[in-house]
């Protein structure tokens, strides 16, 4: 079986090193791109078998063809695939793609491919902010969640295909609606994207910025990461997903808003460092493991419950307040 990847970057040549390791035996991998560079990259690390010159080789040869392209490249891919198919009598071609808008990409492949062309809609939550095949890595997928978004429509041997896909990914699928997709996608990948782009802006466009980038370090530079994301892949979340960005942003300026209330009232200073406390113990249930509705309300391994650590709380709090109050009389 060939599989074709249109997209040589960081993630499609990362998908065909790890297809070289963990995929079917006797299965290759032709590959197109409209780099040049990245397509010779990924031929001379092994991502791919063989280089297409056109989307129609990858299509006339390929029973899965997985678009791993800038999110606004996609729309023209399809009608390129489209013609394959028309041109060369193709049927049951299955397709997927790694774009991290979901919505968008649904309504360019059900308004351009043909009716037996099958194509579902994928996103894996791993990445870097490097770009280009010399920074592919097939061990990325590993234990992350693969987002596949099929419809009423599609067929079930077309999503055992990308199921089959993902495993040897080493990933663990997750379905969901595309619109309920980008709209959570948003609060934990697209809005922080901005908002950390918007931090850094804030100091950068400051008029202390020479001291301020001596002294920052690795939480400003861990704060800011995202800051690095390729400008281009960027400005296309954005472009696909803007309502939903601005929804989050919106809450995130509101939660700010209530930070920014609780830091200056001098009244209430138990009131912020409770709120400090709950979400301090609510991350560390987070890094423990604790997602989705059924694990949160889990007793985890290396985390109190509520109850022992609002003992804790109250004990840690009792202390600051009165360690403010005599330096206050001081």
């Amino acid at each position: 079986m060939q599989i074709g990847i249109i997209g040589t970057g960081l993630i499609g040549a990362s998908i065909g090193l790890r297809l070289h390791s963990h995929g079917e035996k006797g299965m290759s991998v032709i590959g197109y791109d409209v780099s040049r560079d990245n397509l010779n990259l990924a031929l001379k690390i092994n991502a791919i078998d063989s280089v297409a010159e056109s989307i129609d080789v990858v299509v006339k040869n390929s029973k899965i063809v997985i678009i791993a392209a800038p999110i606004l490249d996609v729309k023209d891919i399809f009608e390129a695939i489209n013609e394959s198919i028309l041109t060369n009598h193709i049927a049951n071609l299955v397709i997927t793609d790694t774009s991290s808008s979901k919505s968008k990409i649904i309504d360019w492949a059900n308004s351009i491919l043909s009716k037996d062309t099958f194509f579902i809609g994928g996103h894996p939550m791993a990445g870097s902010t490097e770009v280009g095949p010399n920074y592919s890595d097939g061990s990325i997928f590993e234990d992350s969640r693969w987002v596949i978004t099929p419809t009423k429509n599609t067929p079930q041997h077309a999503i055992e295909t990308i199921l089959s896909l993902i495993e040897a990914m080493g990933a663990e699928p997750m379905f969901m609606d595309a619109d309920e997709h980008d709209s959570y996608v948003a609060g934990i990948s697209h809005m922080p994207l901005f908002a950390q782009i918007a931090l850094f802006a804030l100091a950068k466009q400051s008029n202390a910025w020479a001291e301020l980038s001596m002294l920052a370090s690795s939480g400003f530079k861990s704060a800011s990461r995202l800051t690095g994301t390729n400008p281009s892949l960027a400005f296309d979340i954005n472009e696909t997903n803007h309502v939903n960005i601005d929804h989050w942003l919106e809450r995130y300026i509101e939660e700010l808003q209530k930070i920014k209330l609780l830091l200056q009232d001098s009244e209430n200073k138990e009131g912020l460092f409770k709120f400090i406390g709950a979400m301090h113990l609510d991350y560390l249930k987070f890094l423990d493991g604790a997602v989705g509705r059924e694990h949160w309300g889990e007793q985890l391994t290396n985390v109190p419950d509520y109850n022992a650590f609002d003992l804790l709380m109250g004990g840690m709090l009792t202390d600051k307040l009165n360690k403010i109050d005599f330096d206050n009389r001081k």
